[in-house]
């Protein structure tokens, strides 16, 4: 394997985990054939099935068109994750992972997509990190301020990451099932939720979880 090559797959991989995707798409825009070709020798060592995924965000009614979430464009990956509840807890616009966005887009409604990729496609699969010590590519990173954090994420997202999806995929309204505070309790990061409890959703920006532009 070309050290090179595994140099920017592991630079991208702990960006994009921990949620720093402008520099993650940076890496993707400024080294895409190495990202993918250490990705293509990873799958074939480790394997990287292909099964339904889901995604959970908040959009504008308008942009879905006919129960169909067209392709991400101006991308070089996307998020996805095996766990469903993950994707119904980004998509719960009361939830402590998506209050702020609601906040801040009030327009917008909770929608999960599914999207069944070629494992050709798969650029990043969490199964990965029981052969891959993650976590410490993380903590050499100059750009991961938290590593618990880091190893919260991978450790409880199911993610998979994979190229953009270039037809439209199937994607259904969030429909509340009073599951919010299970959901809560189960994939944020611990010290968080207790910002979030004695703050609201400021407590994110304070605990430097979330940046608000503008």
């Amino acid at each position: 394997m070309n050290p090179n090559d595994i140099n920017c797959w592991a630079s991208w991989a702990v960006l994009a985990i921990f949620g720093h995707l402008q520099p993650a798409d940076t890496v993707m825009r400024e080294n895409g054939p190495a990202v993918r070709r250490a990705a293509a020798l990873i799958r074939k060592r480790f394997g990287a099935p292909a099964r339904p995924l889901f995604r959970g965000v908040l959009l504008d009614a308008a942009d879905v068109r006919d129960g169909m979430l067209p392709h991400y464009q101006n991308t070089h990956f996307v998020s996805f994750t095996e766990d469903e509840g993950v994707a119904r807890w980004f998509a719960d616009p009361d939830s402590t992972m998506s209050s702020f966005v609601r906040d801040l887009n009030p327009t917008k409604t909770g929608w999960v997509a599914q999207h069944t990729p070629r494992a050709d496609d798969i650029l990043f699969h969490y199964s990965w990190r029981e052969h891959i010590n993650i976590a410490a590519l993380a903590r050499e990173h100059p750009l991961i301020d938290d590593v618990p954090q880091f190893a919260w994420n991978l450790a409880t997202q199911s993610e998979v990451i994979v190229t953009p999806y270039t037809t439209p995929i199937p994607v259904a309204p969030y429909v509340d099932d009073g599951r919010r505070d299970e959901r809560d309790e189960k994939y944020t990061y611990p010290p968080a939720l207790d910002a979030v409890r004695e703050h609201g959703w400021q407590g994110l920006v304070d605990f430097d979880i979330v940046t608000i532009h503008g």
